[in-house]
């Protein structure tokens, strides 16, 4: 633009109205002070929901609950009440006279209630004491699950047991 000049006629030049609204300054390097700001707001919610969202998958999708136990241990004993030897050096015993397949190592087998067998296990720790030879046994991995469990020592014929006299070990035996 040209700056006014005086007329001819030695009148004042005109001037220029000033602007109803003021100008917009030319734009400096960089966004607006406005748009920084929601650029800054927008940048920070997606990291915090990034973050969010691993700390979720760590905490909840990488782990599984835990699963309940699908076996339990059995645990048991039985007294044989004639027939019986004993170490007296070593306090242990074993069946004699018709009972010789009692001792420690004899198979104890556990069946459903179908009579299906389940799981296996053995005598052991055997103790004599006034003419009585007891053993205790434990039977691994015995699956969850059955209303009943039979229990036979040997081939000495099965004893039924209902599931929670088997899980708290109360399975108690006797032979003789």
């Amino acid at each position: 633009m040209t700056e006014p000049t005086a007329a001819s006629d030695g009148t004042p030049p005109l001037s220029q109205p000033e602007p109803a609204f003021p100008q917009p300054e030319p734009p400096s390097q960089g966004a607006p002070p406005s748009n920084r700001r929601t650029l800054t707001v927008l940048i920070g919610s997606t990291a915090l929901a990034i973050v969010l969202a691993v700390g979720a998958v760590l905490l909840f999708g990488g782990k599984s609950a835990p699963e309940a136990p699908k076996t339990f241990q059995l645990k048991g004993a039985m007294a044989l009440l004639e027939g019986t030897t004993g170490r007296a050096a070593r306090g242990e015993c074993e069946g004699v006279r018709g009972y010789d397949d009692i001792a420690e190592g004899t198979q104890v087998t556990v069946y459903d209630a179908t009579g299906k067998a389940i799981a296996l296990g053995a005598l052991e720790n055997s103790q004599y004491a006034g003419r009585v030879c007891t053993f205790s046994f434990t039977v691994d991995e015995v699956p969850i699950g059955h209303d009943i469990y039979q229990v036979e020592v040997s081939h000495r014929g099965k004893v039924s047991f209902s599931d929670e006299a088997a899980r708290a070990g109360e399975v108690a035996l006797t032979l003789g």
